[in-house]
């Protein structure tokens, strides 16, 4: 399907993948319960990516193991997003983006309130910026299993 590569988690340190050290916690540690959003709801998460192909199958990905998703092309609509839907606690965002990349997103995102945030990309040069909210990183190309595994690691399952 998807194939397989490295995967930083950190909730995973220790096992079959390396914790990438670049993956910085900030002061955004949050009040978002596992599975459940503030006021009991189901969590919706939103999924940032600007190929198309790539948005819509994780969007899918995500919809068939129950979650409830919705997705935008770049950080701009993200924020517009986040503003306008109290319901999204999860952000999961490329990083390398046209306009605002998605670390400065996850940094914004979090400004606005408290959220899960996990990073995906395909560029194997990454370097975290100061002020980038902690969340695990899976590197393009990443196998099902080890994207669900993080996915339920920072939200549990649906």
């Amino acid at each position: 399907m998807i194939g397989s590569a490295a995967l930083v988690c950190p909730e995973k340190s220790g096992q079959d993948r390396p914790v990438d050290d670049n993956v910085v916690p900030s002061s955004h540690h949050f009040a978002v319960s596992p599975s459940r959003h503030p006021g009991g709801r189901t969590p919706l998460i939103l999924v940032v990516e600007d190929d198309a192909d790539i948005r819509i199958m994780i969007e899918q990905m995500l919809e068939l193991r129950g979650y409830c998703v919705t997705g935008v092309r770049d950080g701009t609509e993200a924020i517009t997003a986040i503003q306008r839907n109290p319901r999204i606690s999860f952000l999961l965002t490329d990083i390398r983006m046209p306009g605002i990349s998605g670390w400065e997103l996850a940094r914004r995102a979090v400004e606005i309130r408290p959220m899960k945030v996990m990073y995906i990309t395909g560029w194997l040069g990454h370097e975290v910026p100061g002020g980038a909210p902690h969340g695990p990183l899976l590197q393009k190309p990443w196998g099902a299993s080890e994207f669900y595994r993080c996915v339920e690691r920072l939200i549990g399952a649906p």
